[in-house]
């Protein structure tokens, strides 16, 4: 009678198991985000970028990635003009485009080193001022 007990047990319990369907994980598509560059310019060693997100982001995650995606096709743009030498690429990020006039730096910005050192050559990360607005 025991064994039957336990087996009932185990095979109810295989059964409960076996019909459990696993959680479907939520997928969050990515969303195309559209900028508009609204200033760029090279004075001396600094190449400074304006660049209006016109879209409310809710993380800083989102934020540095499209700001990382900015630089590096900043970065791809002026190559040749750059060649070898160091500059600092600041870009400054707006929330639209009446924020850009009124100069009020919305979302922050995020300096890059280029070319800092020999052994460290091509674009890196320096200051992060971001913040969400």
């Amino acid at each position: 009678m025991r064994k039957i007990t336990i087996l009932l047990f185990i095979f109810t319990l295989l059964l409960g198991l076996i019909s459990c369907k696993p959680a479907v994980p939520t997928v969050l598509e990515p969303e195309d985000i559209t900028v508009q560059v609204f200033s760029e310019t090279v004075v001396g060693q600094v190449i400074s970028v304006h660049v209006v997100l016109g879209v409310e982001l809710s993380t800083l995650d989102e934020l540095l990635e499209i700001t990382l995606s900015i630089a590096s096709q900043t970065y791809e743009k002026h190559f040749e003009m750059i060649d070898g030498r160091q500059f600092t690429l600041r870009v400054y990020l707006y929330a639209s485009e009446a924020h850009f006039t009124a100069n009020n730096n919305t979302y922050g910005y995020h300096n890059f080193n280029i070319n800092q050192t020999l052994e460290n050559p091509g674009l890196s990360l320096g200051t992060n001022a971001l913040k969400l607005a």
